[in-house]
């Protein structure tokens, strides 16, 4: 296991975990009992007793990690991948969930995006463990949305990965009645269809979203689909249509906080 902070979760375990196997030393203490923490000396050996466990045993010991791990806030912060980790193979997949996002936006603000996309997948698998409900939707269209924008950074806007992350999205979007506090599923689709020179695709986004906004009259997304519809007509030659929506954009625009 991964974390053996023994004295804390069973204070013979310890004993138990290091008995070596015929006469070779299988783990190595790195403190003085009672604050040792002990560590195997080879992964294959760590990764042959783990798997000696019972399956509801090894779920159990994960679990009693993971729940002392959460108790220390600065693992949870600094290493949310660890908890993770520990509450999948614990089968606790609603939390592996929420643990894998936090490591996902982690990793994001420090522009390791690659960990990142590794991360809200890992938060994806373990989601379609769970039943289907409003909650666990919303919770991927937000991990959809955040792999959508790993994936630009990492592959580009015109990636076919791309596209299928923000396509799910606004899927997710459109069957939880639009709610504009996820409009970058739109957005994003609308950005990956135009940076392939689908153009029609992204015009239909764009008039759907200015209905939409029309609708609800949304000041900050009708600049938003103002602009998407402007952009659009552009490539397409088609001036007039382009200059109208644009002018909206900046008739509607009026700088404050709320932009930044």
């Amino acid at each position: 296991m991964n974390c053996c902070t023994a004295d804390r979760l069973d204070r013979h375990a310890p004993d138990r975990g290091a008995r070596p196997v015929g006469r070779v030393r299988t783990s190595v203490a790195a403190r003085v009992p009672p604050a040792a923490s002990y560590i195997f000396k080879h992964a294959l050996v760590q990764e042959a007793a783990h798997e000696t466990l019972l399956r509801t045993e090894r779920r159990r010991l994960h679990a009693r990690i993971a729940d002392l791990l959460e108790q220390r806030a600065e693992v949870a912060e600094r290493q949310p991948e660890l908890l993770a980790q520990h509450y999948a193979e614990a089968g606790i997949n609603n939390k592996a969930v929420d643990y894998w996002t936090r490591a996902g936006k982690r990793s994001a603000a420090r522009s390791a995006m690659a960990e990142a996309e590794a991360q809200f997948e890992k938060g994806l698998a373990q989601l379609a463990l769970l039943s289907d409900t409003r909650e666990r939707r919303n919770k991927e269209l937000l991990l959809q949305a955040d792999l959508g924008a790993t994936r630009f950074a990492v592959r580009g806007w015109a990636a076919p990965g791309t596209g299928r992350s923000y396509a799910r999205a606004a899927e997710l979007w459109e069957q939880l009645g639009h709610p504009w506090e996820f409009l970058n599923a739109p957005w994003g689709q609308w950005m990956y269809h135009t940076n392939r020179g689908e153009l029609d695709l992204a015009q239909r986004i764009a008039e759907d979203l200015l209905r939409r906004s029309q609708q609800r009259a949304n000041h900050r997304n009708l600049i938003l689909a103002h602009f998407c519809l402007g952009t659009t007509f552009l490539p397409k030659g088609e001036f007039t249509a382009a200059r109208f929506n644009l002018g909206e954009v900046n008739r509607l625009y009026v700088p404050d906080d709320t932009w930044r």
